[in-house]
């Protein structure tokens, strides 16, 4: 081999090496940008697939005297009707998703409780099944408990939707929709448990006869729970609906307790309601039914709603009425749970932009009787409560 070809052998030896060298860092950089690629349109499509909402009250509110209507003290308090919520669900395929709701109230100090959380999955028929944490579903607007906005009050009317000392339970529910030409058949059936907690300050119900420590967290048992509903809605302005529920309530606290029966007392809840909404003319209506085992009062209420719409203004009327019916029936010393009481509302609501809405509402509460009207605080008087609230979605 000559001088030259020894040294053009390495010359091209190089060559190539910094060709392929060339090469490789090209495909390694192809290589990376494909990967940051793939990761981005990943964390898109994650993004994609997370539906994020809220909802918020701020609201203030004060009674005439300290009566405990509603929660409703005799000072300007903005506890009880302020609240904040945020809604997110994570789709996991085409027919199957994550939903988790938190949620914090003025009136429980701003901690926050998660309300809903459960996966949800569509079957090809449309069949729906949940499970998870739930929103048990007693009554017309039980989805819409806590966002303002989404109700015509101020609050839902409390001779029905203050009956029942719990809102969510765990468990699960299956819903069905059967579509006609110009209507909707819905079906639904649920079941579960649910725990909350149990108020200490209740001596006044056994005038206190049974003794209670105040310090202690007292809890109450809904087990063995159970439902089903059927709802009619036509052309989305008349909607029918009836409901049955029932558990097994027992508790902790002494004085519920002794209002049950022993191993716990059978509660049994019925539900009717109707809605007309032509866009116009707005008239809501249910009626309830509780009997629960013991000397627990078995309670039936009803409220109807009239309200009409006048461009972005909308007033309302409301009456409510709430009794319980097995006054003969209570045990001596347990008088002070028999209750009646019929409230008046009048109220008025202002769409001030598509997702914020301003309520006013004025309640008065009366015919007592010698009762304490299902009340807190009462001492057998009348109560008014004024309220003001802005709601809104985002």
């Amino acid at each position: 081999m000559n001088t030259g070809t020894k040294l053009i052998l390495p010359i091209a030896l190089l060559a190539s090496g910094t060709v392929f060298s060339q090469e490789t860092d090209g495909r390694i950089q192809a290589l990376e940008n494909e990967v940051a690629i793939l990761k981005s349109a990943n964390q898109n499509s994650a993004l994609d697939r997370l539906k994020f909402n809220g909802f918020y009250s701020v609201g203030v509110t004060r009674a005439s005297n300290d009566a405990g209507y509603a929660d409703a003290k005799d000072s300007y308090s903005f506890d009880e009707l302020t609240m904040i919520g945020l809604q997110g669900e994570f789709a996991l395929g085409d027919s199957t998703s994550v939903v988790a709701q938190i949620l914090a109230k003025g009136i429980d100090s701003f901690d926050m409780t998660m309300e809903w959380a459960y996966i949800k999955h569509t079957f090809d028929n449309d069949l729906t099944v949940r499970g998870g944490k739930l929103r048990v579903p007693l009554f017309m607007y039980s989805d819409y408990m806590d966002v303002g906005f989404a109700q015509p009050w101020v609050r839902p009317p409390q001779e029905v939707y203050g009956q029942i000392p719990f809102q969510s339970y765990v468990g699960g529910d299956v819903a069905y929709d059967i579509e006609f030409s110009e209507s909707v058949i819905s079906l639904q059936a649920f079941g579960g448990n649910s725990r909350v907690d149990s108020p200490a300050n209740v001596n006044a119900i056994s005038g206190g006869m049974i003794p209670i420590d105040a310090d202690i967290n007292y809890e109450s048992n809904f087990d063995y729970m159970w439902g089903t509903s059927i709802a009619w809605n036509y052309d989305d302005v008349l909607t029918l609906r009836g409901v049955y529920g029932t558990a097994v309530a027992s508790s902790t606290n002494p004085i519920y307790d002794a209002i049950l029966v022993d191993g716990g007392s059978r509660a049994d809840f019925y539900g009717a309601g109707l809605q007309y909404d032509d866009g116009d003319l707005l008239v809501i209506s249910e009626y309830t039914k509780t009997e629960i085992e013991g000397d627990y009062p078995d309670i039936d209420g009803y409220y109807a709603t009239v309200g009409y719409r006048f461009g972005d203004w909308m007033p309302y009327v409301n009456y409510g009425n709430a009794k319980s019916t097995d006054d003969s029936d209570r045990s001596a010393g347990f008088e002070a749970l028999n209750g009646q009481r019929t409230s008046y509302a009048l109220g008025l609501r202002y769409e001030l932009l598509s997702n914020l809405a301003i309520k006013a509402d004025y309640t008065y509460v009366t015919d007592l009787g010698d009762t304490t009207g299902f009340m807190s605080s009462n001492t057998h008087e009348n109560t008014a409560v004024y309220s003001l609230r802005l709601d809104g979605v985002f």
